[in-house]
């Protein structure tokens, strides 16, 4: 398997600016759980750290969420009152790994919305680090910003139910 460096490299530092700026996913329990699923998966030796990844075929959907392509994994139980906005890692939202996590935190109760931030550009396994910062440079901050409004805005218009919006994201 093909070590994935800086997957998890524990910068959350996109889902941070989003809640800081936007101001868009207010503290709660539901997100407090998520947060604390996420690390409970990965102090146990959970997914997608260096070389461990998830098994398995995705169960979401891809649709359409404030103007940007998506990956929706559904929880079983409606109406949905909490929702996950889950920011990727540079490897983008088709990779099984992340849509399988999303899967995972569905099957505990959350709405979970996987946006295409990095616009059908992720990074390959096989790029080089020196390519790092040209890639990056594609992805200007202020629109990514604007790009995660919209998705916030694409959830509150599309799943009424929703309370409460919560982040959590890998850093690029």
């Amino acid at each position: 398997m093909h070590h994935r460096s800086g997957l998890l490299a524990g910068c959350f530092l996109v889902a941070l600016s989003l809640v800081a700026e936007l101001k868009a996913a207010p503290t709660s329990n539901a997100s407090d759980q998520a947060v604390s699923v996420f690390a409970d998966t990965h102090s146990a030796g959970g997914t997608a750290v260096g070389n461990l990844s998830w098994n398995g075929t995705a169960a979401g959907q891809e649709r359409v969420i404030g103007g940007l392509q998506a990956y929706v994994s559904q929880p079983s139980k409606q109406p949905y009152k909490s929702a996950v906005l889950l920011i990727t890692d540079i490897y983008g939202y088709k990779t099984n790994n992340v849509r399988l996590w999303a899967d995972h935190l569905a099957q505990q109760g959350f709405l979970v919305i996987v946006p295409d931030f990095l616009r059908g550009n992720p990074r390959k396994p096989g790029d080089t680090p020196a390519s790092f910062s040209t890639w990056l440079a594609t992805l200007p901050r202020d629109q990514v910003l604007k790009d995660a409004a919209a998705v916030l805005g694409g959830i509150r218009a599309q799943y009424k139910t929703v309370k409460k919006i919560g982040v959590e994201g890998f850093c690029w």
